[in-house]
């Protein structure tokens, strides 16, 4: 219904202008928002010139929704480590660290830790490892989902902490992930991919 009122000129700004203003009372307004926003941003390049207000208003579910992306601690990550991502790019990293002396790449080896981290604030950052017999560990921004390996826990707000997690589980578990043999992927951004090196031997 509310994408229908956003294909009608008429009615688009009004819309708009009351779900930021807080004239509905929204269960869980930050993610509504956020849905209006993707919505507002498809509707947008079939707007008449005449449209200011409804523009003016896009532009304001704009600036809410990067305020809510750059309090992410994947942005804050991105941002500490000078990754070259822009402000409103939608980017993606993958890192794989196989256990010292594990055969195969690391994409497809079972011995691996491996992490994956978005701007997204709704699904930020996911670790986990699967160790061949032993089992598995995996958790995320928001819980800790398995931990058959009795890997200590990063924890929320501690991503950035990523590397010392790695020697934690060398010092504690035994198990020897190697940083220098690790498979980094975003992309085609290379700088990153070295940035994010010098991060995991930190």
């Amino acid at each position: 219904m509310v994408f229908i009122c956003l294909l009608n000129k008429a009615t688009r700004a009004e819309l708009v202008a009351d779900m930021i203003e807080g004239k509905y009372d929204l269960m869980r307004r930050v993610e509504q928002l956020a849905m209006l926003h993707r919505y507002v941003e498809t509707v947008l390049p079939d707007i008449e010139p005449d449209e200011d207000r409804f523009r003016s208003l896009a532009r304001q579910l704009k600036d809410i929704e990067l305020a809510r992306r750059n309090a992410t601690e994947s942005v804050a990550l991105a941002q500490r480590l000078g990754l070259p991502f822009g402000d409103d790019e939608e980017w993606e990293i993958h890192i794989a660290v196989p256990l010292r002396g594990t055969e195969g790449h690391p994409l497809i080896a079972k011995n691996v830790v491996r992490l994956q981290i978005r701007p997204n604030p709704d699904w930020q950052w996911e670790l986990s490892a699967r160790m061949a017999e032993r089992g598995e560990y995996s958790e995320s921004e928001t819980k800790n989902y398995r931990n058959d390996l009795g890997f200590p826990v990063l924890g929320r707000g501690n991503l950035h902490a990523f590397p010392t997690w790695l020697r934690q589980v060398r010092e504690k578990n035994g198990l020897d992930f190697d940083t220098g043999a690790a498979d980094i992927r975003v992309g085609r951004k290379r700088v990153a991919a070295k940035l994010l090196v010098q991060w995991l031997e930190s």
